[in-house]
Order: structure tokens, then sequence, then C-alpha cells
């Protein structure tokens, strides 16, 4: 299992982060999203080499936020 954490700019409250949290948690791979309002990240935990950090940055625009990856560890 791999740890993925982004910087997500865009959220205006507490809603913001539960419909990204839905929107990583129905992404096929990923096993648990927590996503923090007050810290403007999300943080994911993804089985295998899928997905990666390019495609959470695409779930995010797509879900019409900004996301910068921050780190991706092993």
């Amino acid at each position: 299992m791999r740890s993925l954490k982004l910087k997500i700019e865009g959220m205006h409250c507490q809603g913001c982060a539960q419909t990204l949290q839905a929107v990583f948690k129905r992404s096929p791979g990923v096993r648990e999203a927590k996503v923090s309002f007050e810290d403007r990240a999300a943080q994911i935990l993804v089985d295998g080499p899928q997905p990666d950090l390019r495609q959470m940055v695409a779930l995010v625009e797509q879900a019409g936020f900004e996301a910068k990856a921050e780190e991706e560890a092993p």
C-alpha cells in the first residue's frame, strides 16, 4: 500500500472536503481517503502502482478544485 498526499486549493467549507473524499473513495485502487478542509490537504492510501499522483490530481481538477502533489511514499 502507498500513501499519496495532495495540497488542495479552492475548498470553501467542510462540505467541499467531504465531496472530494467521496470522489477519491469511488476511484478504483483507493483503499482510504481523508480530506482536511483545515489543512487544505488530502491523504490517500492506494493499492498497487495505480492510481498514481497524476490521476488523483486529475480527479481533484474534475471536481472543480486545484491540487498539487505533495509526496508519494512507498
